[in-house]
């Protein structure tokens, strides 16, 4: 799915599984921070799977540049968290 479908009065639920895994490059940051954005402008659903914790995920996003990192975490700030062990 890319952002620009996104764009439109159906509602979307995005699925993010295993979030700590995906090959953090400058093309993957730009993508999923524009693919965040539309979800949320949107007002579609984010669910987010990871075994990593929120500054570590930030972390992970930031290798490439610092401000992808808080940009990508920031839209995923409204989300919900839960936690299970």
């Amino acid at each position: 799915m890319l952002p620009e479908d996104l764009v439109s009065f159906a509602k979307y639920t995005l699925f993010l599984d295993e979030f700590e895994k995906a090959n953090v490059t400058e093309f993957t940051c730009r993508m999923l921070f524009e693919l965040l954005s539309a979800a949320r402008d949107f007002g579609h659903q984010v669910i987010l799977t990871s075994n990593k914790g929120w500054d570590d995920l930030c972390e992970r996003w930031s290798q490439i540049d610092e401000v992808y990192g808080r940009s990508i975490m920031t839209r995923l700030r409204g989300c919900v968290l839960i936690e299970m062990f």
